[in-house]
């Protein structure tokens, strides 16, 4: 990994198993997976290379692509689309660190992609947030107090929804990963003390629905 005030980058390498027409090619992947920010702007690409290069160019692949493009402004407003990482909502009682292209192969589609959508008004910041796996999620907080005693920090309350509405059914090598939809609900109040945050009270509660 390397970085910079305005471009970060991924060096990857993986294996791939691909079949077509009753036969199967096995291909060496080497990925470069830059990020570019300027001035609020936030774009994301995938640079691959496949080899050898006579058997990758019997299948449909990804060369160059899009992972994500988003804008910002003043961390009060801003979008990202594409494949979403490391997204927390709250206090991470219902989502820490999440990651929309986590399961399966390492090829990006648009069904790892999501969007992510944040506005705030005066002490008032929305969060929503959809994905092509059919998770949902949204977020309000409020900022309760400007400054709270001793510590000097704003009090912040806030909800967080989450709704995974078809659950996990994939296959990851040789394992099959399964998980009924979930639906869950959490509210919490937390003041922050110098880099980190520290809640006050939290609660949550959530919904489990019975597979089928």
């Amino acid at each position: 990994d390397w970085s910079s005030d305005v471009c970060s980058s991924d060096l990857g390498f993986s294996y791939l198993n691909l079949k077509k027409d009753g036969n199967t090619d096995t291909l060496a992947k080497v990925s470069l997976s830059p990020d570019f920010k300027f001035k609020g702007i936030d774009l994301g690409l995938d640079l691959n290379i496949y080899v050898p290069f006579d058997k990758a160019s019997n299948h449909d692949l990804n060369w160059v692509s899009l992972r994500h493009i988003g804008y910002d402004y003043k961390r009060r407003h801003g979008f990202k689309w594409g494949r979403l990482k490391n997204v927390t909502l709250g206090y991470g009682l219902l989502m820490d660190s999440y990651d929309s292209g986590a399961a399966g192969n390492t090829e990006f589609t648009t069904k790892k992609a999501g969007f992510l959508g944040y506005t705030s008004y005066k002490k008032v910041k929305v969060t929503g947030m959809f994905t092509g796996t059919q998770t949902q999620a949204g977020r309000i907080a409020y900022q309760l107090l400007d400054s709270t005693p001793v510590f000097g920090s704003p009090l912040i309350v806030g909800a967080t929804v989450v709704n995974d509405v078809d659950g996990v059914n994939t296959t990851i090598g040789n394992n099959t990963i399964t998980r009924p939809a979930q639906l869950g609900y959490a509210v919490d109040a937390g003041i922050q003390i110098g880099s980190t945050r520290l809640n006050s009270s939290h609660s949550s509660v959530s919904r489990m629905p019975s597979s089928a």
